[in-house]
């Protein structure tokens, strides 16, 4: 999921349970732009 500053959602792909999520980042983040990623690795 991509949230904005107030934690609200902006975007986000549903996965199947055993795919990591982080295949799914470029895809959330293309064509954002932000001071910082708050991020963690599943």
């Amino acid at each position: 999921m991509l949230a904005d500053a107030l934690g609200r959602p902006l975007r986000f792909i549903l996965t199947p349970g055993q795919t990591g999520d982080i295949s799914q980042a470029p895809a959330l983040l293309l064509g954002q732009e932000g001071e910082a990623v708050l991020a963690d690795k599943a």
